[in-house]
């Protein structure tokens, strides 16, 4: 899969970098799914330690011109599920539903 990446997205990640301490921060990265081993794509990916745990937190961006509904907010919990990510965060450039919050 050829990696993608975006003016936002890249914002999302330099932010996430400056505030992760020693946390490893790339952008589009590609992840196995824990049962078939698929690759899926990730926007920004920071690998880290908490509390002397490993930890991965997944982040999906999204540089639209309208809120972001519920339908994303679930399609991505499905996916960082899948991707065994320890913390899922959603970056919407134009907001959210009332449901999607």
């Amino acid at each position: 899969m050829p990696k993608r990446s975006n003016e936002f997205q890249r914002l999302v990640a330099m932010l996430t970098q400056m505030s992760s301490g020693d946390a490893t921060v790339r952008e589009s990265v590609e992840l196995s799914e824990i049962v078939s081993g698929e690759p899926r794509e990730v926007d920004v990916v920071a690998v880290g330690k908490v509390a002397g745990h490993g930890t991965i937190v997944g982040i999906e961006c999204r540089d639209w011109k309208r809120k972001q509904d519920v339908q994303w907010v679930e399609q991505a919990d499905n996916k960082f599920r899948d991707l065994g990510a320890n913390v899922k965060v959603l970056v919407s450039s134009s907001g959210f539903t009332k449901g999607a919050l």
